[in-house]
């Protein structure tokens, strides 16, 4: 493994614990309980993939073979985890900034992965690299479509709908 690639997974890793911390700092601001659980399962979420990463590294870093067994990897994207029915009864304001971050993070680690997986030597470390951005995907979807639902909700609250 070369050490531009195990440099990659400990980016990786730093981002997923910065979705983390963003995910955390977001759900101390609503107290709708379906609007913290969503944030709390994202939080899940980003601690899985980092701890799952580091894994991954220690291995990588520490085995005499160097190589990657992703074998027990789970490649289907998570759950969908957004039902947020009662948010639209509330303020979409903070919501919607906080979506539209979190839509930029995304967006931000699927393109990184995109990246180290076309960069990859080794086609298990490119497979990994391809898994962790179609996670990121899913992430970025489902805040995507609740985001235009929440656009639409508070352009109507706020008098600015086009029609």
């Amino acid at each position: 493994m070369k050490k531009a690639e195990l440099t990659a997974i400990k980016q990786a890793i730093l981002m997923e614990i910065e979705g983390y911390e963003f995910y955390r700092m977001a759900q101390k601001n609503f107290d709708n309980p379906e609007v913290k659980d969503a944030f709390g399962t994202l939080m899940d979420e980003e601690r899985m993939h980092a701890d799952w990463l580091k894994t991954t590294y220690e291995h990588l870093n520490h085995s005499p073979d160097k190589s990657l067994d992703l074998s027990f990897l789970d490649t289907k994207p998570s759950a969908k985890i957004f039902d947020w029915k009662n948010l639209m009864h509330q303020s979409a304001q903070s919501p919607l900034a906080a979506l539209g971050i979190a839509l930029e993070l995304e967006k931000s680690s699927m393109a990184h992965y995109k990246n180290l997986a076309q960069q990859a030597d080794d086609a298990n470390l490119e497979r990994l690299f391809n898994v962790l951005a179609t996670w990121e995907e899913s992430h970025y979807k489902q805040f995507d479509e609740l985001y235009q639902q929440l656009k639409d909700e508070w352009w109507s609250t706020q008098h600015y709908a086009p029609f």
